[in-house]
């Protein structure tokens, strides 16, 4: 159950060094060129938050950030032609807030979005096994599996 003291919203302009801030404590602290590049980090941010085909929701407490969604609408290639897809970039609550009622609140949202703009499928981009569980309770099924190798 969600308390009634937590609100989502549309995230504006304002909302952006909260953001950066909230994206900043969770980076891995050996990523010092996103920590280094706060400026162009916002900015990009920022764009963000204006872009239409970007979907950005946040849970406030007391209008503090406590979560964050993030999405957007994609143009897929594919072998023959394409698709628009929605894409769920990243999904965030800090950890008190943590559940399924609020998770399943936030992509809800973003779900509205996506079917306003006729887009039949979503998407969610996973980080680690937890995040698999959380999105199968969600109602998101593994659709393909993407493996990567860095080599430079």
């Amino acid at each position: 159950m969600i308390p009634d003291q937590i609100h989502i919203r549309v995230a504006s302009a304002d909302d952006v060094p909260a953001l950066w801030q909230l994206f900043s404590s969770i980076l891995p602290k050996d990523s010092a060129s996103i920590h280094e590049n706060t400026d162009e980090f916002t900015t990009i941010l920022s764009g963000l938050v204006k872009n239409p085909t970007v979907f950005i929701y946040v849970a406030t407490v007391l209008n503090n950030i406590i979560g964050v969604i993030l999405a957007s609408i994609k143009k897929k290639k594919l072998v023959f032609g394409s698709e628009r897809i929605g894409v769920i970039e990243w999904l965030y609550l800090s950890e008190s807030y943590r559940g399924e009622a609020l998770s399943k609140k936030l992509v809800n949202k973003v779900l509205i979005q996506f079917r306003l703009n006729k887009i039949d499928f979503a998407e969610a981009r996973l980080y680690n096994d937890v995040d698999k569980a959380l999105w199968q309770n969600l109602g998101f099924s593994q659709h393909m599996l993407t493996l990567r190798k860095d080599i430079s």
